[in-house]
């Protein structure tokens, strides 16, 4: 779950580089302020360290899920596979940064973005059709992994 006022921006990163919207990765942001990472088909290559930043001037937070994909049980070329399991797992920080004179911004208004609630572990099997990696940034919100696949669950 994340909060902050003014609203936070928020990115996707995969392996520490920015994620370009594109055939394979969709980002969408609803009227609701929910943030959506949507792979729109699990690959081998999708492995790898997922980070959501959420930033605003008062400060940044961000959430990481580490994606493991598991060929064993799919329909994936297994020639060179040798993975046998997979999950996600989460892990979440929180920054406080000074604005220019060096003293925190005392607004009630004003909030650093936080993370309230850290992403759970997943499974998931390479060709699932779609991964949506989900956060909401306005007022009290939820962080989840969801699949149209009946082979990835919360754990």
């Amino acid at each position: 779950m994340i909060a902050g006022y003014p609203p936070p921006a928020v990115r996707w990163f995969k392996d520490g580089k920015l994620i370009e919207e594109n055939d394979h990765y969709m980002i969408n942001e609803d009227q609701d302020g929910c943030h959506q990472l949507i792979l729109t088909s699990v690959i081998l290559s999708d492995m790898g360290v997922y980070r959501c930043v959420a930033e605003n001037y008062i400060g940044v937070a961000s959430t990481k899920a580490e994606l493991r994909v598991d060929i064993s049980s799919s329909d994936y070329d297994t020639a060179e596979a040798t993975e046998t399991s997979s999950y996600v797992s989460a892990e979440a920080s929180l920054t406080r940064e000074q604005n220019l004179e060096g003293v925190e911004s005392q607004a009630e208004e004003e909030q650093l973005p936080q993370i309230l609630e850290e992403l759970h572990d997943v499974f998931v099997t390479a060709g699932a059709p779609i991964l949506k990696l989900q956060i909401k940034v306005k007022g009290m919100a939820s962080c989840h992994f969801s699949s149209e696949s009946s082979e990835m669950f919360n754990k």
